[in-house]
């Protein structure tokens, strides 16, 4: 993850807090490869396998992105913040939209799992709060696909 620094860009790496499902974990590796994403950070605890399964889900994307292991969340992100990245939090309940964003700056996207969203001592210390607008009666994405979304805008904004 080093050399992300070194390149002389905006990083934007993936921060997943407790995914443990392996086909979410390939899905999400996917859509971040797709759209330029640096790396994922994984929680050492409850993290999915990188397995067999999570590298089909994956397209091999598993294979082409950096991908390193937190032993403590907080510590991380406070490192990292204080390297210059700004850590939005991306869930349901914010009031703040995707859309709005300010994105073309180095960034730490943080994702929970989906039966407990985000612990609330990373959402605590993150900068932004964001959710994706929706207009449907469930009100809820899958978490691979709502980072999908998430990777998208901002390989748009940031690739302008």
């Amino acid at each position: 993850m080093s050399t992300i620094f070194e390149q002389g860009k905006s990083p934007c790496l993936l921060f997943l807090d407790g995914i443990s499902d392996v086909r979410n974990f390939g899905a999400i590796a996917r859509s971040a490869e797709v759209f330029g994403i640096d790396g994922i950070i994984v929680t050492r605890k409850n993290a999915a396998a990188i397995n067999e399964e999570a590298i089909k889900a994956s397209a091999g994307a598993l294979l082409n992105i950096p991908i390193c292991q937190a032993t403590n969340s907080t510590i991380v992100l406070k490192n990292l913040k204080r390297m210059g990245l700004t850590l939005i939090s991306c869930t349901e309940k914010a009031t703040q939209s995707l859309k709005e964003t300010e994105l073309n700056i180095p960034v730490v996207f943080i994702l929970g799992s989906e039966g407990v969203g985000i612990s609330p001592e990373l959402v605590e210390i993150s900068d932004v709060h964001i959710s994706i607008p929706q207009s449907g009666q469930i009100n809820s994405l899958n978490v691979s696909v709502a980072t999908g979304i998430i990777c998208y805008e901002w390989y748009c904004k940031s690739n302008l």
